[in-house]
């Protein structure tokens, strides 16, 4: 007969199990194998598959004449509008043998977005979290510029090229469309917003906010700058607590604590990081055990938390906030709106031209054209 031992502390207590205990186990075993084989063969599966795929692309590659290669009369014309997830995802597996592909997008790149609010410190560096659109996949074809309006009818896109100015718009024919524009920042109405805020929504964003967090140290390192001065282009507000707004508050106070600390010693004290939440509590679309952690988080670093709190007016060196019926005038050097998103303007135009989706938007999102209704094969209704 077998013998187990369990170590308890420091003593071995010898064990035998029944016979009873060694069936389950063994079942649990067989089961816990079969599992992984199966997760194995899958994955297996996927990578052939994806292998295939890229094998199939060889020759178009090394064609002189790649458009030709990829190029036939009688398949149908795919094209993607973005160059986001959903895009970059779409272009990049693909089968470029049955369907022709032109991505449209005044941005030729993939952005690793968790990525921007470290780029936007410096943490990493921006060609470390981008990708070409045609380094995902060489044999596509793609046009830089912005899809101005679809003509459901004709099937045929009105494009104009990016940056506008440069030529003439022209029309592109399709057979099947795939919408992945994605979305924009929002205002939410808020006075001054669009004028003096920054926004961390792709790589330019995160430029700018890396160029005017070291501007504001250099500004406050003046001599001829007063203390109260440098405290107010010291002082950071990010608005918004959802995921870049919590992310872009952490980067930035490890910027300052890690790196600026050592450039300007006097001026690290005076900095003051304040995350501005309209919601009784951060990250609101996820679970409560996480929002209590990001809380927790971010204000051992030093960082105040400030729920139920609306800003109601931004302007060029103030924030207004109202919380608990009080209206607060903070002074500030620098606004980061990550508050909300909104539709692209080619979103809402297609629901002028599609009645099924009017009548869902007032079912299902109380009339707002912001977002488009597919099924469950993501086809538009």
């Amino acid at each position: 007969q077998r013998t187990g031992v369990f170590l308890l502390g420091c003593a071995a207590v010898p064990f035998s199990p029944s016979r009873k205990f060694r069936r389950r186990n063994g079942r649990l075993r067989r089961r816990g194998l079969l599992e992984d084989v199966t997760q194995a063969v899958e994955e297996v599966a996927n990578t052939a598959e994806d292998a295939l795929v890229h094998v199939a692309r060889i020759p178009a590659w090394f064609s002189a004449d790649r458009e030709a290669s990829t190029s036939h009369e009688g398949k149908r014309k795919v094209v993607i509008l973005g160059t986001g997830w959903a895009a970059h995802a779409i272009a990049k597996i693909i089968d470029i043998n049955k369907v022709d592909i032109r991505v449209i997008s005044p941005r030729n790149y993939f952005v690793f977005t968790p990525m921007l609010a470290a780029a936007a410190v410096g943490t990493v560096e921006y060609r470390s979290i981008l990708e070409h659109i045609r380094s995902a996949n060489p044999v596509i074809e793609y046009t830089q510029g912005t899809c101005e309006s679809i003509d459901l009818e004709k099937k045929e896109l009105l494009v104009r090229p990016y940056p506008p100015g440069l030529e003439k718009d022209f029309n592109v024919p399709y057979d099947v469309l795939v919408m992945a524009v994605g979305l924009r920042p929002s205002s939410l109405g808020v006075p001054g917003v669009s004028t003096h805020c920054l926004f961390l929504k792709n790589i330019e964003d995160a430029r700018r906010l890396r160029k005017q967090v070291t501007q504001n140290f250099e500004a406050a390192d003046l001599p001829v700058k007063s203390d109260e001065e440098r405290q107010r282009l010291l002082t950071f507000v990010v608005v918004g607590g959802g995921p870049t707004g919590c992310e872009f508050c952490g980067e930035l106070s490890d910027f300052v604590k890690n790196d600026l600390r050592r450039f300007y010693p006097r001026l690290a004290p005076l900095v003051r990081i304040l995350l501005l939440h309209r919601g009784a509590a951060l990250l609101p679309s996820f679970g409560p055990d996480l929002q209590v952690a990001a809380a927790e988080t971010l204000e051992k670093q030093g960082i105040e938390v400030v729920t139920n709190a609306s800003v109601t007016e931004v302007e060029g060196d103030t924030v207004h906030i109202a919380k608990n019926g009080h209206t607060e005038i903070l002074p500030c050097g620098l606004t980061v709106w990550a508050a909300g998103q909104i539709g692209q303007d080619l979103v809402r135009n297609m629901h002028k031209q599609l009645p099924k989706q009017q009548e869902l938007a007032e079912v299902e999102a109380k009339g707002s054209d912001r977002q488009l209704f597919v099924d469950k094969w993501l086809r538009v209704c």
